[in-house]
């Protein structure tokens, strides 16, 4: 070709993974381009199961891989996974993502070849869905490695061991969504904001004092940072009498806050605080909630 080598490379950056493809098949010059240079930027990436249990030995199921407009279903057999590799060695030699997807699930999908088949990819901001297992929970930490450069956002769908918790690197965003009624202590819940910028959890057992400190913590970040948490109704109602705020609160009592917005009526369930620099929004909250869960973020 006549065309300067920088000039091609730029212009096949901005090819459609189906044009590259198009490309290599209808015209053998341009093979060699088209697997040695990058595919450019797309805005998503989507790797996941794409069917359900049961799995079985002769049946670990389908793989979906999206890149932007092209989708890919493979199964997950060792033969088509290489062969899915050898496909992706022969369309280019690199690609960018601003947000790609994980989803791992209850698969037995080999995740040795998840790590490979991402290998030449650059990340702006990964996200690890559903991660149930502790393998995959393992596996996930030496994939964090593969890409020290991005920034993380881990859904644990399942409660590890405080020690584990412990072990995890700085993520984006932590999100701990259990399936089982198990407490996250105080003490836990401290190390985890003080080691990932935004938190998601399930059952956190705050004192009142506790949630001032969190919010002291917050208001004084530099940072913008969310912490989400779903507590006991009966915690927050505490909480918030020991700052003054009670069911008797009028507009414009504010306690030990700046400002306040609280539910006057059976069909209100939002309440709204601030802190300093700190907003604190209170969901599905009533005054006589009890033990029911309520939402703080």
């Amino acid at each position: 070709l006549a065309l300067p080598d920088v000039f091609l490379r730029d212009l096949f950056k901005k090819l459609e993974i189906k044009d590259r493809l198009i490309l290599r098949l209808t015209c053998r010059a341009f093979e060699k381009l088209v697997a040695e240079t990058n595919a450019g930027f797309f805005s998503v990436g989507i790797l996941m199961p794409n069917n359900y249990p049961p799995y079985s030995d002769d049946n670990l199921g389908e793989l979906r891989i999206q890149f932007g407009s092209a989708e890919f279903k493979i199964n997950a057999t060792e033969v088509e996974l290489n062969q899915f590799l050898q496909f992706r060695d022969c369309l280019f030699n690199g690609i960018s993502f601003d947000v790609f997807v994980i989803t791992l699930r209850d698969s037995p999908i080999l995740l040795d070849f998840v790590r490979e088949i991402i290998k030449k990819f650059q990340i702006r901001e990964l996200h690890i869905d559903s991660v149930e297992k502790e393998m995959q929970l393992e596996w996930m930490m030496q994939l964090m490695k593969d890409f020290p450069n991005s920034a993380f956002h881990v859904n644990l769908s399942f409660p590890p061991s405080t020690a584990k918790l412990l072990e995890l690197p700085h993520m984006e965003v932590l999100e701990i969504s259990q399936y089982e009624i198990q407490d996250i202590s105080a003490e836990l819940f401290f190390n985890l904001l003080d080691a990932h910028t935004n938190l998601n959890l399930n059952d956190v057992a705050l004192t009142p004092d506790d949630w001032m400190s969190t919010i002291r913590i917050i208001s004084t970040d530099n940072r913008k940072r969310r912490v989400r948490l779903w507590v006991k109704g009966s915690n927050v109602i505490s909480w918030l009498a020991t700052c003054g705020i009670t069911d008797a609160t009028e507009d414009g009592d504010v306690g030990k806050f700046t400002d306040v917005l609280t539910p006057h009526s059976d069909a209100d369930d939002i309440a709204l605080f601030t802190y300093r620099e700190c907003k604190v929004l209170i969901d599905h909250f009533h005054w006589i909630s009890g033990d029911d869960p309520v939402r703080v973020e």
